[in-house]
């Protein structure tokens, strides 16, 4: 089965996140907030869905991607301005077979990214669906807009 970490689990990612465990995909939400993670772990991520019922997801988190080691896909949800610095203290999670996907919003995110993985394994991409962090292990899907 294919081994997924979403690296950033708030607003973005912890919808991505939540919605790929949901499916069946082996997926480690990776944040640094700590009671973010806690209560994630504890109690299941929250998403809350404005036009459909709420889902509770039990995904697994943890603040230390040593706990999960190489993945086969990585996704980087953090805010542009923390991906070198992400990806510096997550090193554990890629190598150089690891495809990292971003859907960030910045013009250099792939031009960071290629500076810890071949250019050729980094999937860029946008998305308008819409979320927010509404505290810890609590994401708001506010919109069902396009990923490509």
């Amino acid at each position: 089965m294919t081994q997924v970490a979403i690296l950033g689990a708030g607003a973005l990612g912890g919808v991505f996140g939540g919605y790929l465990s949901r499916g069946g995909v082996d997926v480690t939400l990776v944040d640094i907030w700590e009671e973010h993670v806690s209560q994630i772990n504890e109690e299941g991520l929250l998403v809350e869905r404005q036009d459909r019922d709420d889902v509770v997801i039990d995904v697994p988190a943890t603040t230390d991607s040593g706990e999960i080691g190489v993945v086969d896909v990585l996704f980087v949800f953090v805010k542009s301005y923390h991906t070198r610095t992400a990806l510096e203290s997550s090193e554990e999670l890629f190598d150089e077979n690891t495809t990292v996907v971003t859907l960030q919003n910045g013009l250099l995110n792939m031009d960071y990214i290629s500076q810890y993985v071949p250019k050729s394994n980094i999937v860029g991409g946008a998305t308008t669906i819409g979320s927010s962090t509404e505290g810890p292990r609590h994401v708001l899907h506010t919109g069902w807009g396009d990923t490509k």
